[in-house]
Formats: structure tokens, C-alpha cells, sequence
């Protein structure tokens, strides 16, 4: 799709209707020209005939057989997008391998009314909106610029109303997007499409802002609950674009001063310096809540509400801003230079200091994985020095990111001060009547917070787990950055873990053994969720994932670490002697669990699609069991390939520890082609892009001292696979023959030392394969 250039339209001095696309600026907000134009939406001008038009962008193709299209402006009179009544079809097709994989999944979970048939979904349909934060469709356009018709009728007026009622309650963020494109210019762009289908009302975005991809998706409003939630049926990548788009800034500084007089209301003073890394930007779009109300899905809450006091530049100068949509939108009123220095402070207050759900919690109160702070919204734009001073009421202790600078109480309050050059993207403050332990393993240091019923010897039991993965982790693949890692319990039932930089949660089932209820969850794997935790501050805090298509490189290289850390501490303890407890697992038991998971998921997702799967249920199932199953399953078949040796300079290769960032897949590829010398591309494209687990039945005669093998596997799920052969000699000596099949169906003939007494193919069943 090309951008058009449009003629304004002057507005007529009593527009024919005027709608509201959202309430009143709050007060947060400064008052501006730059964004309110964007609110006020009308119908305003001539419609055209629409017969025989069609309205083609990216995978999606609107085709028009009657009716008419009628200009949309916003409040400044600029051309904001078209509504068509009459009669049409759509049609809207996937090209994605890994998308059609979850796109069907999506349709069927959803109960959609859609069927996916050669790869395409469509739909008659009587009347649809489209919205472009800059003029887009060329033809229409110069069309409606030169239109003469009548006025837009009362129906088309009722119409547009109905869709921006709707546009309301889904928290479309128009206003944002619009002046976006429009002051920062190409390629930035979005294209809002709502259709009125005969079979579903169907949504379409293009999305050249935020994801750089295009989606189709659905809305769901459930009873009570003001607002439209969107389940995504699919979403590709934009061609072009496929590893992220052009940012405007990025984060590489961030100073805090935080003050809560009550652990409720918290202050906050933040000094921001950002990177410029595009000549011409003018407009930031930075993630920042507006509310963490835990009864509504609105921004809009007074509860739980933060709110923007001031925002200026490092001089003082007010700078024009809109804080809504869980974002602060900011005009620079001025064009940046690529590589310039920008700095920002804000100053923003409210009741925000909660605990995760937005409740007041007797025990702690967190500023946590939420945007508590202004930041960008690409994880590629993030990685920044951090430093926080943070005062709390006693008894409530702050717990921050970062190696501590200073800590003291005075007069009621406590205040700590910690921070870290390393650049983080997740930095946490929390704060918790806590019973807080240190305990020293060399030059590192592991503090234990736990409520006072956790009794001391599982604090230390904790820390010395925590301590020994540390250090058996750092030995493989290198240390950590800081000295220091933070142990916080989250009073809960529920069996989690999150791993914030610097700082690990651990749900009470993790720290306590004395109850009889929580002691049940220690013998199913909380001591590996501890393990795996620990290494997401290598594989989470040293690396972390570009978009959400890479998250396996989080969550499968962590699992597997953990799943090689805890295997090896459970033969060093068996080596020595030591009873080994139930909740810890040898490395033969991880492996089961994971390829059995493996097995479950075959066919369901791909890796690299798994944050497609929309939802809960057997959804939500198959993305944990792409993550944490089917990924480390490949990530083990790869090591026993290659060789630990090899495997773990892959690791070190792809964390890069002295060029911390955002990685995406192909970054671990590149990592991997650069250490084995070759191309491997093909391995780690068929493995994590398709869902299959090869069937393959495997025929071998020998005759003297040559072996013929025979390897066949269904055409339809084929995969390039490496099969291992163990050889069994007269006297008991053994030998390893490793083949590769590159075709459904393969004969080899190998010519070998001796006559083998016996073949094995693939005894440790280390491959993701089942053979017949």
C-alpha cells in the first residue's frame, strides 16, 4: 500500500454531526491542539459511488459491489478515514506458515463464524469503517476530494455513530496514532478497518507504529464489563518489517526519586534520558498506566489511578503531552537529530502503590512489571542504566533493582537507594513487611524477604539453592552483571515464579515447607521453578526477546538451563552420597516431562507462533507446552548433536554479555551458524516454524561390515532430522554413526569397521522424534 496525499477539506462552520471518539482530555493532560482534533470525528463532505471499488492492503481485500463511501474528517478538517454503506465481500488470507498453524486454532476457540478454507477467511458484508492515521487508498481518496453527491444521509450518520460507540468501549487509541504518523511522517502508519459481516463483526489492523504487523481479529464484550476485548485470529508480519520496525527513541537512562508517606499514594519524580535513533522524530508514543483499578478494563478509573503532574525537558520547558490508554503520547514541537541526547523529567503521583492485583495487600506493595514509568513500547528500545532512591513507611521495607548504594531508617521510614549501569528493561520496587536474611556466597550476596511465619531454615535452604544455581550457571555461560539478587516471597497458593532484573518472586509453595498444604506443591518441581527463575537473569535480564514472536528465547533457554542445572546438582549429589529429595528432579525425568509435553502440543502451534494462540484453556496449554516442552525438547536434541562444548559457546555467543539487548531468533541463529561454521538455518527454521514430531520407521540389515539403512517418514510432516546409531562390536566396544535424512524416504549404506552384534537407533532418546 502506497500513502496518498489528500486536500483538507474545510470544515463547514455547523458540521453535519459531530462525535466524541473519546471523553473529555483529563486533567492530567496539557492542553493542546495537537491530539483533540483526533477525538472529534465526523462525516463531513460528499460521499462517492462505491460500485466496483476495492480496498486492497496487505493480505486484506474489500471488494465493493453497491453502495456509497463517505469521507470521515477529524475535528481540524484533515481526511481521517471512509465509511461505506451498501453491499460487499472481503476476503482475508493468511501466507504465514507458523500463522495458519494458530490462526485456525484462534477460529476455533473463538467459536468464529469464519472458516478458514484455502487459507483465506471471508464474508459478505453491509457497511464497514476504515480509520488511517495518515491517507491511505489512493483512488479513493482523489475520488472523495473531487466529489459533488449529496450529503451523508441519516443512516450513514447513525452508522458512524454506532461504530465510534463501539470504538469507545474498545479504547481505540486514534488519537495517538494519527499524530503519530502525521508529524513523524513515512513509513509510520496505521489502517483501521470494522466490517459488518453477514456472519461476525471482523476487525483489521495495519499496523506500521507499534507491531509493524497486520492482524485480523475479533471483539468480545462481556456482560458488565465496559469494554471490547480483541482476540486476534491472525497476525503476520508486514513485509519488510519482519524483525521490527524504524524506532524514534530508545531508553538508556532512567532516574527515580519514589516517596510513599502511606504505602498507598505514591510520588514519583523521573529523570529520563533517551537516544534518538531517527532524524525527524517529533512525537514519542511511551508506554504509562493511567490506572490500576482491579475492577474495570478502562483507563479511564480514578482508582488506582497515577497521575501526570508536569512534563518538561531537562531546562524546565513544559513540553505538550496526552496520558491516556495506559500511554503518554508526547510533541516535542520540534524535529530531533539522529544520535541527539534527549532528556525528560516527569513528575506524576496517585494511589497506585498496590500489590499485583491492584488491592492493598497487608504484606507488600509493588511498583512491578507494569509501566509504572514512562518507557518505549519495543522491548528493542529498552535496556537502560537504572537508579532509584525509594522512601516507604516502616514496617514497610522497599526492595529495589540493582546493587544498593545506601540504606538507612530514620524517623518512621525507610529509604534505600540501588542501581544499576547494566542496562535493565524490567526494573521493580517493591515494598513488604518482610523478615529480611543475607547469607554471603563469595563475592555475591543473596537477601531472602519472606513473611515471619517461613521459618529460618527454609529462608536458608532457599538462598542456598539460589546461591548454587548462580554459581553453576555462571560457570557455563558466564556471571551476572550484579553482585546482588533479591528474594521476595508473593504471599499465594499459586505456584509461580517471575523474575524481574535483579530480583526473583517466589509464591509462597516455593519458600515453605512447614505446611502440609504447601509442602504438597515441593514435590512437583517448585525447586525447579526456582532454578528456572534464577536463569532468566542470564536469559531475560543479559538477552531478552525483540518482539513477542521471540519469547522462546526466554522461556525455552531458560527451562533448559534449569533442566541442565538441576541434573547436574542432582548427580553431584548422588556422586557424593547425599539423600537427593523428592522435589528434585535428575535430568532423565526433566527430559520425559518435556518431550511428553512435546507430544501433546504436535500439530497445535509452532514456537515461533505460540504467543499467537489467543486465550486461556487448551490455548493457553499448548503455548506453555510450545515454551516450555517442545522448545527445551529441541534445544536438548540440538546439544547432544553438537556437543556440550560447542552448545555452550552458542549460549555465550547469543548473550553477548558486554553488548546487552534485545535479541530476536535470528540473532540466536547467526550465534549458532558463527560457532558450528556452517549454515544451521535450516534446523532451527523447520524446528521452530513448523509443529510437526517426525513418525519415522527405520529398517536396518547388516551384511559383514556394511549396514543398510532404510528411513521413511510421512511426505505431509516430513523433517530434516539426524538419526544416531549406536554400534555394538564383538567384545562389547561401541561405536556412534550419525545420518542425516533429507528426504521422506532415504536409503543409506555405510561401510563400518567391523561387523556390528547389534544397532540402536537413538537408545538415550535424546531426538523429538518417535520411531516405528
Amino acid at each position: 500500500m502506497r500513502p496518498a496525499s489528500a486536500r483538507p477539506r474545510r470544515r463547514p462552520a455547523v458540521p453535519l454531526l459531530l462525535l466524541l471518539l473519546a471523553v473529555a482530555v483529563p486533567a492530567s493532560a496539557a492542553p493542546d491542539d495537537t491530539f483533540a482534533p483526533w477525538r472529534s470525528l465526523a462525516l463531513d463532505g460528499p460521499g462517492v459511488d462505491a460500485a466496483g471499488r476495492r480496498l486492497a492492503i496487505g493480505h486484506l481485500a474489500v471488494d465493493l459491489s453497491e453502495g456509497t463511501l463517505w469521507p470521515v474528517r477529524a475535528g481540524n478538517g484533515e481526511l481521517a478515514g471512509m465509511l461505506f454503506e451498501g453491499a460487499g465481500r472481503f476476503v482475508y488470507r493468511s501466507d504465514d506458515p507458523q500463522d495458519l498453524v494458530s490462526f485456525e486454532a484462534n477460529l476455533r476457540r473463538q467459536k468464529s463464524h469464519l472458516t478458514l478454507q484455502h487459507n483465506a477467511v471471508s464474508d459478505e458484508l453491509s457497511s464497514l469503517l476504515v480509520l488511517f492515521a495518515r491517507p491511505a487508498f489512493d483512488d479513493v481518496v482523489e475520488a472523495l476530494a473531487t466529489a459533488d453527491g449529496p450529503p451523508p444521509s441519516a443512516s450513514a450518520n447513525a452508522a458512524l455513530a454506532d461504530y465510534l460507540d463501539r470504538l469507545r468501549l474498545a479504547q481505540f487509541e486514534f488519537d495517538h496514532l494519527a499524530p503519530f504518523a502525521r508529524a513523524n511522517g513515512e513509513p509510520y502508519q496505521y489502517v483501521y478497518v470494522e466490517i459488518d459481516g453477514r456472519r461476525e463483526r471482523t476487525g483489521y489492523a495495519w499496523d506500521l507504529e507499534r507491531s509493524f504487523r497486520e492482524s485480523l481479529f475479533h471483539y468480545t464484550k462481556y456482560p458488565g464489563v465496559e469494554f471490547r476485548f480483541r482476540d486476534v485470529l491472525s497476525t503476520q508480519p508486514i513485509p519488510g518489517y519482519e524483525r521490527g520496525g524504524p524506532l524514534t527513541v530508545s531508553l538508556s537512562r532512567l532516574d527515580l526519586d519514589v516517596r510513599s508517606e502511606d504505602n498507598r499514594n505514591v510520588a514519583i519524580d523521573a529523570t529520563l534520558e533517551f537516544q534518538v535513533e531517527r532524524s525527524g522524530s517529533r512525537m514519542l508514543i511511551l508506554y504509562l498506566l493511567n490506572t490500576k483499578d482491579p475492577k474495570t478494563a478502562s483507563w479511564e478509573s480514578d482508582r488506582r489511578a497515577l497521575h501526570v503532574r508536569s512534563l518538561t525537558t531537562a531546562d524546565g520547558t513544559p513540553v505538550s503531552f496526552s496520558h491516556r490508554y495506559h500511554e503518554l503520547a508526547v510533541d516535542l514541537g520540534r524535529a530531533c537529530e539522529d544520535g541527539e541526547t534527549l532528556v525528560l523529567k516527569a513528575r506524576y503521583d496517585g494511589d497506585f502503590f498496590t500489590d499485583a492485583g491492584g488491592d492493598f495487600n497487608e504484606n507488600y506493595r509493588e511498583l512491578g512489571f507494569e509501566s509504572w514509568y514512562p518507557t518505549p513500547g519495543s522491548l528493542a528500545a529498552a535496556g537502560f542504566a537504572f537508579h532509584a532512591r525509594v522512601k516507604t513507611k516502616a514496617p514497610f521495607f522497599p526492595i529495589v533493582t540493582g546493587d544498593t548504594i545506601r540504606r538507612e531508617e530514620k524517623d518512621g521510614y525507610h529509604v534505600v537507594e540501588a542501581g544499576t549501569d547494566h542496562p535493565v528493561w524490567a526494573p521493580v520496587i517493591i515494598a513488604g513487611k518482610y523478615k529480611v536474611d543475607e547469607f554471603k556466597a563469595g563475592d555475591r550476596l543473596v537477601r531472602v524477604y519472606t513473611t515471619p511465619v517461613i521459618s529460618s531454615k527454609d529462608r536458608k535452604a532457599l538462598a542456598g539453592l539460589v546461591a548454587m544455581m548462580w554459581d553453576l550457571y555462571g560457570r557455563m555461560i558466564g556471571p551476572l552483571p550484579w553482585k546482588e539478587l533479591e528474594l521476595v516471597e508473593r504471599r499465594s497458593l499459586l505456584q509461580f515464579g517471575i523474575s524481574p532484573a535483579g530480583v526473583i518472586y517466589l509464591s509462597t509453595p516455593n519458600v515453605d515447607t512447614s505446611d502440609p498444604v504447601t509442602r504438597k506443591f515441593q514435590a512437583v518441581g517448585a525447586n525447579g521453578l526456582v532454578a528456572h527463575e534464577v536463569a532468566h537473569q542470564w536469559f531475560g535480564h543479559i538477552a531478552w526477546p525483540h518482539t513477542m514472536q521471540d519469547t522462546w528465547l526466554n522461556e525455552s533457554n531458560a527451562e533448559y538451563l534449569a533442566g541442565l542445572g538441576m541434573g547436574l546438582a542432582v548427580a553431584q549429589m548422588e556422586k557424593q552420597g547425599k539423600k537427593v529429595k523428592k522435589s528434585l528432579d535428575d535430568f532423565a525425568t526433566i527430559k520425559r516431562r518435556w518431550q511428553s509435553g512435546a507430544h501433546t502440543v504436535a500439530g497445535h502451534g509452532t514456537i515461533l507462533g505460540a504467543e499467537q494462540l489467543e486465550g486461556g484453556g487448551v490455548a493457553g496449554a499448548y503455548r506453555f507446552d510450545l515454551l516450555y516442552s517442545r522448545g527445551p525438547a529441541i534445544l536438548h536434541m540440538f546439544r547432544t548433536l553438537i556437543g556440550d562444548e560447542r552448545f555452550m559457546a552458542i549460549w555465550k555467543r547469543y548473550l553477548d554479555r558486554e553488548h546487552p539487548g534485545a535479541r530476536d531468533t535470528q540473532d540466536f541463529i547467526d550465534a549458532c551458524n558463527a560457532v558450528m561454521k556452517s549454515d544451521w538455518s535450516w534446523f532451527w527454521n523447520q524446528w521452530l516454524g513448523k509443529p510437526w514430531i517426525p513418525e519415522i520407521r527405520v529398517e536396518h540389515t547388516v551384511s559383514g561390515n556394511r549396514l543398510h539403512v532404510v528411513a521413511d517418514q510421512d511426505p505431509a510432516t516430513f523433517m530434516k532430522i539426524h538419526l544416531p546409531l549406536v554400534l555394538t562390536y564383538p567384545g562389547g566396544r561401541r561405536g556412534v554413526k550419525i545420518l542425516f535424512q533429507e528426504r521422506p524416504h532415504q536409503e543409506f549404506t555405510v561401510t563400518l569397521p567391523a561387523a556390528p552384534q547389534r544397532v540402536d537407533i537413538d537408545p538415550a532418546r535424546n531426538n523429538l522424534a518417535t520411531y516405528k
